[in-house]
């Protein structure tokens, strides 16, 4: 199987081992602006495939309350729907963020570095 395989939601289906996870890339700031649009990305791509699903926020500058609420949710979805939810790649300062906000990534879910 190849590593990837891009499906419409700008999201990839990885193998992992024996296992295969929807990986979804976030881009820009994730604030009340963003924050329906990037739900939507997560939670169709989860849908669409089977697996764990992956949030890769490396690409993420910003993250508000409204952006923390979206990975609540996609954690949330993940847990009701049997599946793992992982965020990686998100930088020091998005990390910040969201420890200042009172959540720690690591409180929403397994967090990788």
């Amino acid at each position: 199987m190849d590593r990837a395989a891009v499906v419409s939601s700008g999201s990839t289906a990885e193998a992992l081992g024996a296992a295969v996870a929807v990986r979804v890339p976030l881009h820009g700031a994730l604030t009340s602006t963003t924050a329906r649009a990037s739900a939507e990305a997560v939670l169709s791509a989860a849908r669409e495939r089977a697996g764990d699903v992956v949030i890769d926020l490396a690409d993420v500058t910003y993250v508000d309350v409204a952006g923390l609420q979206v990975l609540y949710a996609a954690a949330k979805w993940a847990k009701n729907n049997g599946r793992a939810l992982t965020i990686v790649g998100a930088t020091a300062a998005v990390e910040s963020e969201c420890t200042s906000l009172g959540s720690p990534l690591a409180a929403i879910t397994g967090v990788e570095s």
